[in-house]
């Protein structure tokens, strides 16, 4: 008898606990809510203040070495008064020592260095990070730079920062380059080779010279974002090589261009290995040369830009998208009349190109087609325009072994 009024004590202290427990577990607390993360804070607001001088920021104890300086070139350090410097050697250089910190506002007058132009030009390099932002005019007027708008001569400030490994771009203040009225070689190679350089400095000449923004930005593979390029007619030379290997940049300016020169697109977007979408290409005025190697490894890129030029210029689309391995389609080629070279190399080694729309019905131009599918896997479609039988077939130089060819409606 007494071993079931143990069982039945055990019993009652285990509902006890499980009515505690239900008990607990019913409360009155208030349900979990979750915080919300703190929304991230909006990027500051980038400034291209015209009244700043072109200034040198350290951002580490180190040197700036100025080579081939103009005999008016002076600085201010941390807001002081104007300092010269005497240069020495061949080529002629002088130092500045910076601590972490400094700044270094950069000053000069008149066209004395632009006159010298290539084999002597002004440069600037620095031997630890640094940050590059205010008034390139401050080059050429040391009182008046914030409304100059014309750059005075050629080659003024070509090949100015080449090769500097450690130029940034300052969080919130850009470089400034204002002048609309534009020489020859300007710009050439300004920052050729900054591989740090993320941010280019906004272009608002509408009215370009040969060779004015030739290889500027080459080689800067941190570029991210390109300026805007609104001019409608080009010059000889104006963009090429402009972004060539800029490893990082995905998204090109907007050309509105419809008046071409020669070679004025030549390599622009060569090595540009994360751009995957081409800018319109509206211009039915062509040149010699003028997309020459435009897209050349351009390997993210598709589809490609239309093309809707009906006469052609001799080596107009030479290279053009060679080596553009995820290109599927080619733009429709609508020109009757090929001209020399204009196709030659065109689509060389688009490893997954499978259709090409060619209406041309005169491919009798010098090495207008030399080579232009070779590397192209077989297996494409060719269309043709109707009745057009003069195509080499079996050939990198026509239409390329395995394709299906048919007549275009």
């Amino acid at each position: 008898m007494k071993k079931v009024f143990r069982i039945a004590a055990a019993l009652a202290a285990v509902l006890a606990l499980a009515l505690a427990v239900c008990s607990c577990s019913s409360s009155s607390e208030p349900p979990f809510i979750p915080i919300p993360p703190a929304p991230t804070p909006p990027e500051p607001p980038l400034s291209d203040d015209p009244t700043i001088p072109l200034t040198i920021e350290a951002l580490a104890d180190g040197t700036i070495t100025l080579e081939n300086p103009p005999s008016t070139f002076k600085y201010k350090k941390n807001g002081g008064d104007f300092e010269t410097v005497t240069p020495s050697g061949d080529p002629p250089q002088a130092i500045i020592a910076v601590a972490t910190g400094d700044k270094v506002c950069l000053f000069a007058d008149g066209t004395e260095n632009s006159a010298r132009g290539y084999g002597s030009c002004f440069l600037i390099n620095c031997s630890a990070d640094f940050c590059l932002y205010g008034n390139v005019m401050s080059l050429e007027s040391s009182s008046d730079y914030q409304n100059c708008a014309a750059i005075l001569a050629d080659n003024e400030f070509a090949c100015l920062f080449v090769g500097n490994e450690r130029l940034k771009n300052h969080a919130t203040l850009n470089i400034v380059l204002p002048a609309t009225e534009l020489k020859e070689s300007c710009y050439d190679a300004m920052f050729e080779h900054c591989k740090l350089l993320e941010r280019a400095p906004k272009l608002p000449a509408t009215n370009l010279k040969d060779g004015c923004y030739k290889m500027m930005f080459q080689d800067c593979k941190s570029l991210v974002q390109a300026p805007d390029l609104p001019a409608m007619e080009l010059a000889k030379d104006c963009y090429r090589d402009m972004f060539y290997g800029c490893e990082k940049l995905e998204k090109a300016p907007a050309l509105p261009a419809v008046k071409l020169k020669k070679s004025c697109y030549e390599s622009m977007f060569a090595g540009c290995k994360s751009l995957v979408k081409a800018p319109d290409l509206p211009a039915t005025e062509l040149a010699a040369f003028c997309y020459y190697s435009m897209f050349d490894n351009c390997v993210k890129m598709t589809p490609a830009p239309a093309l809707p030029a009906t006469t052609l210029a001799d080596s107009c689309y030479l290279d053009m998208f060679i080596r553009c391995k995820a290109l599927t389609q080619a733009p429709e080629l609508p020109a009757e009349t090929l001209a020399d070279g204009c196709y030659m190399q065109m689509f060389c080694q688009c490893d997954n190109l499978a259709y090409v729309k060619c209406l041309a019905t005169n491919i009798s131009a010098y090495q207008c087609l030399l080579s232009w599918m070779e590397g192209v896997p077989s297996g494409g479609t060719f269309v043709k325009a109707k009745g057009m039988s003069d195509w080499p077939t079996g050939s990198v130089s026509g239409i390329p072994n395995g394709w299906t060819v048919q007549d275009s409606e």
